[in-house]
């Protein structure tokens, strides 16, 4: 756990979520999903993007487009970024704690950070880094929590929905991530490539092989094995 970077979350980054999230239109391409939770996992995937963000700004790292639609692929990429002229594309992964892993030691033990499959041939992943956040909440519990609430979302304030989903309790953690030629090079010695969950598929790619969250700035600005490959 020395390993993961806690990022903040400011009042303005759930006001500017709950924005995000009342603008877009959710594709529930994972499970079907109330309108409550569907809110909260898209609030919550903006929260971590907006976490991402800051820590690459801190560090000299340029964000130079967030949300780009992939060319021909239909992948929402979440944030291109630069330093010099090293560019990445970032596709952030936020998660609940599934309730049959009662501490975070386990999820990392167990869980695989979520790429899923949308291409036929890994080697053609859109993303040159994906990257796993985790807050501080098991699934089931908020899920069925959300599935509770009544009213139209549309019509309360942003202060209603912040309280009406215990915004002010959540956390988040960026605890991995992986880069494409780490993951092809994980996957080229795997006989079993994807696995399940919901509706999707996605490719293997467990917390435990991944890269630390300390070497992640050292990576987009050139590190070892940074863009010799992309």
């Amino acid at each position: 756990m020395s390993d993961f970077i806690k990022l903040n979350i400011l009042d303005g980054d759930v006001d500017e979520a709950i924005n995000y999230a009342r603008d877009h239109i959710f594709l529930d391409n994972l499970r079907n999903r109330p309108p409550f939770v569907q809110f909260d996992t898209k609030m919550r995937g903006k929260i971590g993007e907006i976490g991402i963000g800051r820590l690459l700004d801190l560090s000299g790292i340029s964000i130079i487009k967030s949300d780009v639609m992939d060319d021909g692929t239909n992948v929402d990429i979440d944030l291109l970024v630069g330093y010099g002229t090293f560019h990445n594309k970032i596709e952030i992964k936020t998660s609940l704690v599934p309730d049959k892993w009662k501490t975070i030691d386990e999820v990392m033990e167990n869980a695989d950070i979520k790429i899923i499959k949308r291409e036929e041939d890994y080697h053609f992943i859109p993303m040159d880094v994906c990257v796993q956040i985790y807050f501080n909440s098991y699934r089931n519990k908020r899920d069925d929590h959300l599935k509770r609430l009544k009213g139209d979302i549309s019509k309360m304030t942003n202060d209603e929905i912040k309280s009406k989903l215990n915004v002010s309790n959540l956390k988040q953690i960026f605890v991995a991530w992986i880069d494409k030629a780490s993951l092809i090079n994980f996957l080229d010695s795997q006989k079993e490539k994807i696995w399940n969950f919901g509706m999707r598929e996605f490719w293997r790619c467990p917390l435990k092989i991944s890269r630390k969250p300390s070497e992640f700035v050292w990576f987009l600005k050139g590190g070892l094995s940074n863009n010799e490959e992309n």
